[in-house]
């Protein structure tokens, strides 16, 4: 009786969140349990593992077919957000050129399933990831989406951290695995895996330490105190999971995360964020430096917890560069798992597990894109860095949650592969790239009801010079005789 007693409570406590989320967190709109509902599922399992009717791993051996019911929901869903996009009037045209590497990084995984040894699976995958876009752009076009952002993530660790926690405490056969060979068990609560669990709780933390941040900030709101009670609940319960998944990776990412969010608050770091550049240049630098003196690696697995070879990631490697793939163009899209190369792997190199991933993303993207496609993820990460050192500038906030989880994305990477993954991580990383300016968004609602002559709208586009100054996170306009500074995007 005790596990059903725990399951009532804990959906209790979830209903309690949400209605209290709900009164609290205004200025969005309904559209945003879309995208709630597309993260919660990236983050825990296909809807068809939630009915019991296959999904997940046990597709692997079947993937050219795959599975309706998560075809249909994934479907469903990207329909009905390109129906809001519509509605809202996204210009397209000028939305690619404002994502011009981002783009072109689509466009060349969209042409690889020409090569792909499987095309129409490759295609899949490539719509389905697409659909990642879509559901970034529905939380862009919010009327405040750094708001908007932060309540879907918020919303989700609602939900998947208290269940995991349920599903490991009280229904082991839910949030428990054994190893197939050696039996050793596996915490993987809402998940299918220890590694995406780290990676979910892992995100979800870091966007709970920001809204803690903002709800500390903001003394004069109602229920603060529960708020802050809720919050800081629900943290206690993430380490408590990444503890247990046992992911050293998602674990030094998220204290090193957390430590650069509260670090972002101080007037030291705040007074210094136009030399943050030269100081990771610096650091980067030094790190180089005493790599060549002292095995830094080893050190750093010892205090993870792992051995020197970041616990047989070394080997996968070697083993995953051994296979022949064409290191211009790669294999296609998603491509090199598919065919029987993971059971063949896995048993040629004697693992306990089922290999299927490269176990770190730049050489995973290598596998699948080639030379070309780590060029443009590498051109996509730059120009994204470029962007959030300008807007570091005049937008600490939100600009320091894009530069903590950028960076977070670029280690994690290092020992797990996420890019282009069904992961919370990526999904996160394109809410990051995507740029979205915000006189789109006036535009969109350019209809002149409100009395406003024309001549004092402001433009749409800056012809002063002053973006360069402002960067392109921020609109600057003429209306009437004034010049107005206005956030253009996330």
């Amino acid at each position: 009786m005790i596990p059903q007693l725990a399951l009532y409570a804990c959906i209790l406590v979830i209903l309690c969140l949400f209605l209290q989320d709900t009164r609290h967190r205004k200025g969005i709109s309904a559209a945003l349990w879309l995208v709630v509902a597309w993260v919660a599922i990236l983050a825990s399992r296909p809807v068809s593992a939630w009915l019991g009717m296959g999904g997940g791993n046990e597709v692997i051996g079947n993937e050219s077919e795959g599975n309706s019911i998560d075809r249909n929901v994934f479907l469903f869903l990207m329909v009905a957000g390109l129906f809001i996009l519509k509605k809202r009037k996204v210009r397209w045209r000028a939305l690619i050129l404002s994502n011009r590497w981002l783009f072109l990084f689509y466009l060349f995984f969209g042409f690889s399933m020409l090569w792909s040894d499987y095309p129409f699976v490759a295609l899949k995958r490539w719509f389905k990831d697409f659909g990642n876009v879509v559901m970034v752009l529905v939380i862009l076009t919010e009327e405040d989406p750094i708001k908007a952002v932060c309540a879907v993530f918020v919303r989700c660790a609602y939900v998947l951290i208290p269940l995991s926690v349920l599903f490991i405490k009280f229904f082991p056969d839910l949030g428990i695995s054994y190893g197939r060979w050696i039996g050793q068990p596996v915490y993987r609560g809402v998940t299918e895996g220890k590694n995406l669990l780290g990676a979910t709780v892992l995100v979800l933390t870091l966007f709970l330490v920001s809204d803690l941040i903002q709800i500390l900030n903001n003394r004069s709101s109602a229920g603060r105190k529960t708020e802050i009670f809720n919050h800081l609940l629900l943290l206690v319960m993430a380490m408590w999971l990444l503890r247990m998944a046992n992911s050293a990776t998602s674990l030094a990412c998220a204290v090193l995360g957390s430590f650069g969010l509260v670090a972002l608050t101080l007037p030291f770091v705040r007074n210094r964020l136009k030399n943050l550049v030269a100081y990771s240049v610096l650091g980067a630098l030094l790190l180089l430096v005493l790599s060549t003196v002292v095995d830094l690696g080893a050190h750093a697995a010892g205090l993870l917890g792992r051995d020197s070879t970041l616990t047989g990631r070394n080997e996968i490697w070697k083993a995953v560069l051994a296979e022949k793939t064409n290191p211009l163009i790669g294999t296609g899209f998603y491509s090199f798992w598919l065919g029987g190369r993971s059971e063949k792997l896995s048993e040629k190199n004697h693992y306990h597990f089922q290999l299927n991933q490269a176990h770190n993303g730049y050489l995973e993207m290598y596998l699948n894109g080639g030379a070309i496609g780590v060029c443009l993820l590498i051109g996509m990460l730059v120009a994204v860095g470029k962007s959030i050192k300008q807007q570091l500038l005049v937008d600490t906030n939100w600009a320091g949650l894009r530069l903590i989880f950028w960076l977070i994305v670029i280690m994690h990477n290092w020992s797990e592969a996420t890019f282009c993954r069904a992961s919370p991580l990526w999904f996160v990383l394109l809410v990051v790239i995507v740029q979205y300016p915000r006189s789109m968004r006036a535009e969109a609602k350019s209809t002149n009801t409100s009395g406003v002559p024309d001549n004092d709208r402001p433009t749409s586009k800056p012809r002063f010079g002053w973006d360069k100054y402002y960067g392109s996170a921020f609109d600057v306009h003429r209306s009437g005789r004034h010049l107005v500074v206005s956030r253009a995007c996330c």
